[in-house]
């Protein structure tokens, strides 16, 4: 991205993935197998609130912040959020 008409460089991992809340304890165990772990404690009950999973590589400490895109059911039927 380029603010201000300047090249900068970010250290940052943003992406977002389509994953039903109650599985987001499955996604971060196979994350966490390949050295990706919750920056925050509580990061599973964050994300559930919030639609973002806050997250690092072990290795470089880059910060990984995935945004979730869910289908939730209300009592109208499903949507799609994120």
């Amino acid at each position: 991205m380029i603010a201000l008409g300047f090249p900068r460089t970010t250290i940052d991992i943003d992406a977002t993935v389509w994953v039903p809340l109650d599985d987001l304890d499955a996604l971060v165990g196979r994350l966490e197998r390949t050295g990706i772990e919750p920056r925050i404690a509580g990061a599973i009950d964050f994300a559930k609130t919030n639609h973002v999973l806050l997250m690092k590589h072990r290795d470089s400490g880059a910060p990984i912040d995935i945004s979730l895109a869910a289908a939730v059911r209300t009592g109208r039927g499903s949507r799609t959020v994120g």
